[in-house]
């Protein structure tokens, strides 16, 4: 449940607005945007569209469970006849008198699913939208206290749970983690948001140093060149760390 959430509200957007040639021909109602690549105006139209999903995604969990307490809360007022009198029922049987009385189930593997979805948005797309760990900061805080308050307050006594679940989910963290690192390296790969030469400038030369002597001057081409390459080494570094995070550190809590 959690793998199609993410790819309704994550990928499905993406897919939507990236255009690739090749499928300018094919039936399906995919890649056929109006963006080839992370511009500027991707940002704002697209990367918009994401934080507001992602925003809803936080509120209305919540918002859906705090309205079903509500309309119980009104259930359990009719069937007093609007009293606070416990006693009073409108009640034919133990077992209705009981469902009425003792609250919903709190679905603990649904607050997973949904913690594990807004994770996977959240980190594919924050490492050119940092705005998205506000918003990963708000939901945890928010599921926290509305939860707790639920918990205690209106929902059964939920049953005695075991680690599986738990530990299930966070088996799931190493791939959000090499999920973010490839939306990342995706995402910066764009030169038009960190351009490697500066605007006005692209025409200019400069003069390297080999060793004691100084080589002729090369042209910007060729410094770009090899600040890409310099790009594609942090890149590689990056990639050998979460590696060895992952080994050495992720992999021995499973």
């Amino acid at each position: 449940m959690a793998m199609l959430s993410f790819l309704n509200s994550g990928v499905v957007i993406l897919l939507i607005n990236f255009k690739l040639d090749s499928m300018s021909d094919s039936g399906l109602p995919i890649l056929k945007g109006d963006f080839k690549k992370f511009s500027s105006e991707w940002y704002r139209t697209v990367g918009s569209t994401i934080c507001l999903t992602v925003l809803f995604m936080t509120l209305m969990p919540h918002a859906a469970n705090i309205s079903m307490q509500v309309l119980f809360c009104a259930k359990r007022c009719w069937d007093r006849r609007c009293t606070c009198d416990n006693r009073k029922t409108r009640k034919l049987t133990q077992w209705d008198y009981e469902d009425v009385n003792t609250g919903n189930e709190f679905m603990l593997e649904f607050r997973y699913s949904n913690m594990l979805s807004i994770l996977a948005v959240i980190f594919f797309y924050s490492g050119a939208m940092p705005i998205l760990y506000v918003f990963g900061i708000f939901f945890f805080f928010i599921t926290y206290w509305i939860d707790k308050w639920l918990l205690f307050t209106y929902y059964k006594k939920p049953v005695m749970f075991d680690s599986y679940i738990a530990r299930k989910s966070l088996s799931w963290f190493k791939w959000i983690l090499l999920l973010h690192c490839g939306g990342f390296i995706v995402m910066f790969s764009n030169s038009e948001i960190i351009p490697l030469v500066l605007p006005g400038k692209e025409k200019t030369h400069s003069t390297i140093y080999k060793g004691d002597a100084v080589s002729e001057e090369v042209s910007t081409e060729e410094i770009v060149r090899g600040k890409q390459t310099q790009v594609y080494v942090a890149v590689l570094i990056v990639a050998s760390f979460v590696y060895a995070l992952y080994k050495y550190f992720f992999k021995s809590c499973f």
